[in-house]
């Protein structure tokens, strides 16, 4: 900062603008599934899961 109160470029830094990203691990998945299937926001068809993965859920 200079005597005046003005910071020189660079001086501080900066930080990119990055949106915020809503991603989840596979592994919570793998965790999570049979308690999605009991509330019903996920089905169980065979050997296989079927759930929205969407905004909603």
């Amino acid at each position: 900062m200079t005597e005046e109160g003005v910071q020189e470029l660079g001086e501080t830094g900066f930080t990119s603008r990055q949106p915020e990203q809503n991603g989840i691990n596979l592994r919570d998945i793998d965790d999570k599934i049979e308690s999605l299937v009991e509330e019903g926001l996920a089905e169980k068809e065979g050997d296989s899961y079927i759930f929205d993965a969407g905004e909603g859920t």
